[in-house]
């Protein structure tokens, strides 16, 4: 095999030499950018992703909290009164009593337990009556009208 001239080696060295150079150069460059990174303004690089390690750890124990939180405020919201809805009736008819004068109230939360209040007016008296409400159900016989309130009630929150 022939021998290169020695022109063109000494010119394959410089070659090599200025990409050496280059790499060396390019590798300092680096070496303090790297340095810079794990330096930074307040620690190394390690604490600030040991810190946000911790950080994340929190935000999960908050959004537990903040769900149990939530469901223990659905679960209270579930127990309490939302509407009152109202009927309003004539409770004698055929008697001279005026308008639609009688009503049925009913306060009662979503799980079908509270308090139905009727109050049947008549010329010379009003008389109030309450009956309890469980599970949808009232403790008492209820009037046509109370039974509608409470039906339409119920099958509207079950929608």
């Amino acid at each position: 095999m022939p021998a290169l001239p020695t022109e063109i080696i000494t010119i394959i060295i410089y070659i090599l030499s200025g990409l050496s150079l280059v790499l060396i150069i390019n590798s300092i460059f680096t070496w303090k950018k790297f340095k810079k990174l794990t330096r930074g303004t307040k620690g190394s690089l390690d604490t600030a992703i040991e810190t946000l390690g911790t950080d994340v750890e929190d935000l999960l124990k908050f959004k537990e909290d903040a769900n149990k939180h939530f469901l223990e405020l659905n679960n209270k919201t579930n127990k309490s009164i939302k509407e009152i809805p109202l009927h309003l009736f004539k409770a004698f008819d055929g008697l001279d009593s005026g308008g639609k004068n009688s009503f049925a109230t009913l306060f009662i939360n979503d799980e079908g337990n509270g308090v139905l209040l009727s109050a049947l007016h008549s010329r010379d008296r009003i008389n109030i009556y309450a009956k309890q409400i469980t599970d949808w159900k009232a403790d008492r016989m209820l009037t046509e009208e109370e039974d509608q309130l409470l039906t339409k009630t119920h099958n509207s929150r079950n929608i």
